[in-house]
């Protein structure tokens, strides 16, 4: 029996979310171990995959995660050789994060962790099913930054 049908009345939204959060986070950390990276890294790296190079301070806004955070993050992909640090020229309180070439290199790999992981979240629902879902986790995803 689904998790939704056998315990509609105790699952709460919060909790429904927390459970896909925890299995995302464990799916991609189980993923990305011979790498020694982890769910953060996961973020950044797809996020520098993007952009090239980012702002320290745009990456924590990304995220919308703490200074100390990214800045933990940053600090293990600098040293483990995934990324390079530097002070931004008009701005020397403020550093440009580039993804390196061994990052580069992980690309394919974080690219299809992602698309695996999104495959088994939305099995079983049609292209219509998985639109909405998507529009809906946006807004709920706005209206959480909002608060």
């Amino acid at each position: 029996m689904p998790l939704i049908e056998k315990h509609r009345e105790e699952q709460s939204l919060g909790k429904l979310i927390s459970i896909i959060h925890w299995q995302s986070r464990m799916y991609v950390e189980s993923e990305l171990k011979p790498y020694n990276l982890g769910w953060g890294e996961f973020h950044v790296l797809r996020k520098l995959y993007e952009k090239r190079d980012m702002k320290q301070r745009d990456i924590t806004d990304y995220l919308r995660i703490t200074k100390a955070t990214t800045s933990k993050v940053i600090h293990k992909l600098e040293r483990d050789g995934y990324i390079t640090r530097k002070k931004y020229r008009r701005d020397g309180r403020t550093y440009l994060v580039k993804p390196t070439r061994k990052a580069m290199k992980l690309k394919s790999r974080l690219e299809r962790i992602s698309r695996e992981w999104n495959s088994i979240l939305l099995k079983g629902f049609d292209e219509s099913e998985k639109e909405n879902i998507k529009h809906a986790l946006s807004k709920m995803a706005e209206n959480a930054k909002g608060e």
